[in-house]
C-alpha cells in the first residue's frame, strides 16, 4: 500500500514540475491554435465580424440607435421600462408553456416586470433621479 502513495507522489511532483514550466503556457496555446475547433470558432467569429460590415441589419440598426439617442432621457426611460416588461412576459410566458418555473425564478421576473412597470409610469421623476445621481 505504501508502494501506491509513492507513486502518487511521484506523479503529483512530476505534474507539478510540468505545470510550472515555462514553455507550458506557450505549448498549450500551440495546441489550442492548432486544433480545429479553435480554428472553427475564429473563422465564424471573423466571418460573423466582415458579414455584420456589410449586413443591412447593420445600418437599419444604426439608424434606430440615432433615433433612440436623440430622444430625451425621459422617453429612453419609458423605452427601456417597456423593453423590460414585453421581454419579460415573453420570456416568462413561453418558459411557463414549457416547463416548470420556480417560485424563485417567478419572484424575480415579478421583480423585473414591477421595475419594467415603474419606468413606464414615473420615466420622469426616473430621468431626473439619474440626472442627478451622485457616483
Amino acid at each position: 500500500m505504501s508502494g501506491l502513495f509513492e507513486r502518487l507522489d511521484r506523479a503529483f511532483a512530476r505534474a507539478a514540475a510540468e505545470k510550472e514550466s515555462p514553455d507550458a503556457e506557450a505549448r498549450a496555446g500551440a495546441v489550442i491554435g492548432d486544433s480545429r475547433v479553435a480554428q472553427t470558432i475564429l473563422w465564424v467569429a471573423e466571418a460573423t465580424i466582415v458579414a455584420w460590415r456589410a449586413s443591412r441589419a447593420r445600418s437599419l440598426a444604426g439608424g434606430v440607435a440615432g433615433r433612440v439617442r436623440a430622444l430625451d432621457v425621459a422617453r429612453r426611460v419609458h423605452l427601456i421600462g417597456w423593453t423590460l416588461l414585453v421581454a419579460t412576459v415573453t420570456r416568462a410566458g413561453l418558459y411557463a408553456a414549457f416547463a416548470r418555473p420556480s417560485l424563485v425564478t417567478l419572484g424575480i421576473w415579478g421583480l423585473v416586470v414591477a421595475v419594467g412597470a415603474i419606468m413606464m409610469a414615473a420615466p420622469a421623476s426616473i430621468a431626473v433621479a439619474w440626472s442627478h445621481r451622485r457616483l
